[in-house]
């Protein structure tokens, strides 16, 4: 019987060029009209160690990642015993013959032996690139295992060595070589489908984030590599060659975003890209950015710490640091998209906001946001004018950089203006309205009411939490869901699945930003139970919203995951029963 659903693991080794190759079937499995949850989950070593590429497929909806795996390609001794306790006791693994397998480890799965070192000595190419050859043929075997055209990988591979002929009709010879290949497993086949995917597109949320700030009119960028921000500043750069954005290459994280705070200050659109360990070494200037209301933008890419932590693997655990990063009464601003389209969106909002606000702003994405494919629709652009802010053109003599209004928005001026009057001393220290240097009590505190005026204005701007519910119905009068869940980041999927498992009706809250809105309180204050889910083990979101509703906190209860692999509707399923046992 063919199949709705299955959950495929490919395991190679590091450095053996396998990613491009499986990123060809995850695109011949969309181009098919498959709904696909492709994950990437590499070690952080340059060679040597075992990688997997999960894709979860399915005929009918996004489904979530999932073990364990019903089908298995592993290519070296270490890879099959890494992943054989994540398949099912029904699985089917494919596997080099060299490998020696007893009959104890096969345990009733179907195992599938393929002379894949022999068939690429066919080819007769040099053995530095038949490492890479025996990507195809596992390509070609894994398109005929689950019954996929074989035409469409054919033209995905035309399309990509176009201008190389020779190296076109050797990789498509390597394919064919794998796709013909006689195997007794059918009954792993998928199922036909008649999805077209004429309105979808599949993409990664670093991409998407480099495209939306290049169009959210960003016009600088300092940054310093670190995993797995990278791709954003790379592909920044390639998309802004034609704008004229400024791109410079830091000496570290704290050059970085000081870069990013004279940029801004000159009236420029400026971000810096990072993750976790940077973004512990701008705090120093976060706090600059923040007390002298300078509009600033870090994209911080969360990955697994503390410390260098596991450098590869998804995480959610940057919230608070991300929320107070710097000393004293610090509280940032920060987006957090859930989607690619929603990174593509924050690329404008985080400017628009930082500006209206004059205030760093921290977009809080994460490696598997960030750096897997998902499939969205096609990205649609903001036909929002930018919102500079408050500024003050050609201010006249007895212009006040901080005098007091009600939001805590005073008119910036920028240097350069025509006016003498427009320059003005910026500093992190203690100052009067007029940006002169005071020790004395009462300036301080009126600076630090401006401050909360301005993030009690913030409510009112930033993004609105997402807000679904189950649509199941049990023909009860009291179909109405009193427990909701809350979460943040790229946890949709996982959780519409978890809420397809239970049997009540349910709801779901995805929050966006940071400060919360008046939909959260009016959110948590309408069920009778609230659920708080995050990838962190300090409960970082649960403690936020009890710090900040604590009359509910007998309706709060909290599941965290922090093994770095991604959402799994599966997994939050078993987490909700134990919640309940307890």
């Amino acid at each position: 019987m063919a199949h709705k659903d299955i959950s495929l693991c490919i395991s190679t080794i590091n450095g053996t060029g396998s990613s491009s190759t499986n990123q060809l079937l995850a695109k011949a499995l969309f181009r098919s009209g498959y709904f696909i949850t492709p994950k990437n989950i590499f070690p952080s070593n340059i060679a040597g160690l075992p990688t997997q590429y999960c894709i979860r497929i399915s005929t009918e909806t996004l489904l979530s990642y999932k073990e364990p795996y019903d089908l298995l390609i592993g290519l070296s001794k270490e890879s099959i015993f890494q992943n054989l306790n994540q398949t099912s006791d029904t699985a089917l693994v494919v596997y080099d013959e060299s490998i020696t397998l007893n009959d104890e480890i096969k345990k009733g799965r179907l195992f599938v032996p393929i002379a894949f070192k022999k068939l690429v000595r066919e080819l007769k190419a040099s053995p530095k690139i038949n490492k890479f050859l025996i990507n195809l043929i596992y390509l070609g075997v894994v398109t005929n295992i689950l019954g996929l055209n074989k035409e469409i990988i054919l033209d995905l591979l035309t399309e990509r060595f176009s201008k190389n002929p020779e190296l076109l009709e050797l990789n498509k010879k390597a394919f064919n070589i794998g796709f013909d290949q006689e195997l007794a497993t059918q009954s792993f086949q998928l199922e036909k489908t008649s999805n077209k995917h004429t309105d979808a597109i599949l993409i990664d949320g670093n991409a998407s984030a480099a495209l939306g700030l290049v169009d959210g009119g960003c016009s600088f960028m300092s940054w310093y590599p670190i995993t797995p921000s990278s791709s954003v500043a790379e592909n920044f750069e390639a998309f802004a060659k034609n704008d004229s954005a400024k791109v410079i290459q830091a000496e570290d994280e704290l050059s970085a975003i000081s870069m990013v705070i004279g940029a801004s200050w000159a009236g420029a659109r400026a971000f810096t890209p990072t993750s976790g360990p940077g973004l512990s070494l701008m705090a120093e200037a976060a706090g600059l950015s923040y007390f002298a209301e300078i509009p600033s933008v870090i994209w911080n890419v969360q990955r697994l710490g503390p410390s260098t932590g596991l450098p590869t693997r998804t995480s959610q655990g940057d919230l608070l640091s991300a929320h107070t990063l710097s000393h004293g009464d610090t509280r940032h601003v920060v987006l957090m998209p859930g989607t690619p389209q929603e990174c593509y969106d924050f690329g404008q909002a985080c400017f628009d906001l930082a500006e209206e606000l004059q205030t760093l702003v921290i977009v809080l994405s994460d490696l598997d946001l960030g750096m897997n494919l998902h499939m969205t629709e096609t990205l649609k652009q903001s036909d929002q004018k930018f919102n500079r802010g408050q500024l003050a053109i050609s201010p006249t003599e007895g212009f006040n950089r901080y005098q007091k209004t009600d939001t805590g928005i005073s008119p910036r001026s920028l240097p350069g203006d025509a006016s003498p009057h427009a320059a003005y001393f910026t500093r992190g220290t203690s100052h009067t309205q007029a940006a002169l240097y005071s020790e004395e009590a009462k300036d301080y505190e009126a600076l630090i009411q401006k401050l909360d005026r301005k993030w009690q204005h913030a409510k009112t701007l930033v993004p609105k939490p997402v807000i679904k519910t189950s649509g199941k119905t049990t023909g009860k009068t009291s179909d109405k869901a009193t427990t909701g869940f809350i979460s943040f980041g790229p946890s949709e999927v996982a959780i519409k699945e978890l809420q397809n498992l239970i049997e009540e009706p349910t709801s779901s809250l995805r929050l966006r930003a940071l400060p919360f809105t008046q939909e959260l309180e009016n959110y948590i204050d309408n069920n009778d139970e609230i659920i708080i889910i995050e990838q962190n083990s300090s409960k970082q979101l649960f403690n936020l919203v009890l710090q900040e509703y604590p009359q509910y906190y007998k309706k709060l209860k909290s599941i965290t995951i922090s093994n770095g692999l991604p959402f799994s509707g599966k997994q939050l399923f078993k987490l909700y029963g134990g919640l309940h046992e307890q």
